[in-house]
């Protein structure tokens, strides 16, 4: 049951990071109602799944291959 939510709440991460591109770690963890640890490794489980992310110079995040020439 516990893995089942897991992965509800990654789909959700997921989700979130495509149609709110370009905010700091912050803003998404603040949305999700969680604290930015957990957000952050939210993000590594993301990555081990083979969903990138980059973080631009300003540290705010994108899928990567989206927006690379946004500054």
């Amino acid at each position: 049951m516990a893995r089942n939510a897991n992965e509800a709440r990654l789909a959700e991460v997921q989700c979130i990071l495509q149609r709110n591109q370009g905010e700091k770690a912050s803003f998404y963890a603040k949305t999700l109602g969680i604290h930015r640890y957990d957000f952050n490794t939210m993000l590594a489980m993301l990555d081990e799944r083979g969903f990138r992310l980059w973080e631009d110079e300003k540290g705010c995040l994108w899928v990567f291959g989206e927006h690379q020439n946004e500054g």
